[in-house]
């Protein structure tokens, strides 16, 4: 099994999100509006997204970078051992 590199995975590939019943809506909405946001016409293009305590967070960071990273993803997560 050979693996092959995809410059623009996440901007072309097809995920199932929008009427995906497994997500919680804040976390379909949040997708929306992030994704409005990065393909709009805006100059900054920075963002924060706040989501309540156990809404998914961690799998919003999972979906967000469909349909707006033009390239890798990095994730970085706060882990105290």
């Amino acid at each position: 099994m050979s693996l092959e590199y995809m410059e623009n995975y996440f901007k072309y590939s097809k995920p199932n999100i929008l009427g995906n019943e497994e997500l919680r809506y804040p976390q379909v909405e949040a997708y929306i509006e992030i994704k409005e946001y990065f393909n709009s016409e805006y100059d900054n293009r920075n963002a924060l997204v706040v989501l309540p305590t156990g809404v998914g967070k961690t799998g919003f960071m999972a979906i967000a970078p469909f349909g707006v990273s033009g390239g890798r993803v990095l994730i970085v997560t706060p882990y105290a051992a």
